[in-house]
């Protein structure tokens, strides 16, 4: 019963975990393509939170709209007619608020004898604080509505004329430069969480590792370190009499000694042995100067505190860090440096796995670092993925912007639509594959 209760307070955890950690990055997301699209004058029809069935509308912004040459502010609780588009001739009432604008009253859609006898944009009035306006509806925007939805990760942005370039004031009919910038800001925004959360690590305190043992975990045949008798599961203490308490200690010193003879001081159960030996300066490929390869175990961890200036700086260049990391990965792969079963994607089943492992972490050592850094690390991810230029992703559509500023014209929408939806199953398809085998070989930290 004991293992059986341990096994679901794991599993809630998990949920717990993937909810906190991954919802806020998604929201975060697609809040990034939303503030861009607002201030680049792009409509966003929806702003969900959450992943539907909608539960919800529980806000409707401000809406606007052209009679003619008329402008018209639709107030956020008045409901349009569905049937009210670009080119429609209305018969609408309006009144003016304490700024002066035009605001939408009444309002009804002309049958098309009555459009006929329409005059642009006509006005007249109809009482001493409203108007009648009756015209053509040259621009409409219905505002933007604010739902809450059943599914707690993140939200979503739907934006106006996402792939038709002929819907005005949509993503698809905007400039370039414009739909480089909304569809470039969720990565962005992600990127800005990770440095925001890193800043936050350091200055509130990150654990460092004071003082490790540098431990020996392979060594090269023929190598200077094999011929003078190092091996495996020695640990270095000393050399050439300086104290070796981090990796770069021993690093930075056989580096700075290449071509001359060293004392290496070892530990090797209980004995302490000394090693004489001549780092290379030109080892073969994939071997250092000694020809062994360390692991570094801390012994001693302390926290840190920085100002937060210094905080800011370590936060921006930790997330440069990763970044470089996670672009270096496939490299690592084929020379052998990390081995493939460490480098796999993983997907939601996966995060969560890890998620799960930082949250108990955190909550026993009463220190939010694990989880905080985990959050941090997972929005680098999340920004590095939705820039690949593959279809359906952020990248993909970037591709196809910077594809019709090379040639000079757009890309023929109904095709980049079809490639899009192709994409999008065949990335189902690899998730579906990836969830599988999270499931099958499930990704934890180490207890």
């Amino acid at each position: 019963m004991d293992g059986l209760k341990d096994q679901n307070m794991d599993i809630g955890l998990m949920v717990v975990a993937f909810i906190i950690v991954l919802g806020p990055l998604v929201f975060l997301h697609e809040l990034g393509h939303f503030l861009v699209a607002k201030l680049t004058g792009v409509h966003i029809e929806e702003f969900g939170f959450g992943y539907p069935p909608r539960l919800l509308k529980f806000w409707q912004s401000p809406g606007r709209l052209d009679i003619g040459n008329a402008q018209v502010v639709i107030p956020h609780n008045f409901k349009l007619p569905p049937q009210l588009q670009v080119g429609r001739s209305v018969d609408a009432i309006v009144s003016h608020d304490e700024r002066g604008q035009n605001v939408l009253r009444r309002m009804v859609l002309l049958e098309p004898k009555q459009e006929a006898e329409t005059a642009p944009g006509a006005a007249s009035q109809v009482a001493s604080d409203e108007m009648h306006l009756r015209g053509q509806v040259t621009r409409l925007d219905r505002g933007t509505e604010y739902t809450l939805n059943l599914i707690p990760l993140g939200g979503f942005v739907r934006p106006r004329g996402e792939n038709d370039p002929q819907i005005a004031g949509g993503l698809a009919s905007a400039p370039k430069r414009v739909r480089f910038a909304i569809l470039a800001a969720g990565a962005t925004m992600n990127l800005l969480t990770a440095v925001v959360i890193l800043s936050l690590i350091f200055a509130t305190g990150s654990p460092e590792v004071a003082r490790a043992s540098v431990t020996i975990v392979e060594v090269s045949p023929d190598s200077p370190a094999a011929q003078a008798g190092l091996q495996v599961n020695d640990v270095v203490v000393k050399a050439g009499g300086q104290s070796i308490q981090r990796a770069e200690d021993l690093t930075g010193y056989v580096r700075s000694h290449t071509d001359q003879p060293i004392v290496l001081t070892v530990q090797r159960g209980e004995q302490t042995l000394e090693f004489r030996l001549i780092p290379r300066s030109n080892p073969p490929e994939n071997q250092g100067p000694t020809g062994i390869r360390i692991d570094e175990r801390p012994v001693e961890i302390t926290t840190v505190r920085y100002p937060l200036p210094q905080a800011i700086v370590r936060g921006l260049s930790e997330t440069g860090r990763q970044i470089g990391f996670v672009a270096s990965v496939p490299v690592r792969v084929i020379r052998g440096l990390i081995p493939a079963p460490l480098a796999r994607p993983v997907g939601p089943v996966g995060i969560s796995q890890l998620a799960g492992e930082s949250l108990r972490l955190s909550l026993a050592n009463n220190q939010w670092y694990p989880l905080l850094y985990l959050t941090a690390s997972i929005s680098i991810a999340l920004a590095i993925t939705n820039l690949l230029p593959l279809p359906a992703l952020d990248g993909g559509r970037i591709l196809f912007v910077l594809i019709e500023a090379v040639r000079g014209r757009r890309v023929d929408p109904e095709r980049e639509t079809a490639i899009h939806f192709i994409g999008m199953a065949l990335l189902l398809a690899l998730m579906l594959l990836i969830t599988w085998q999270d499931l099958v070989n499930p990704v934890v930290i180490p207890r």
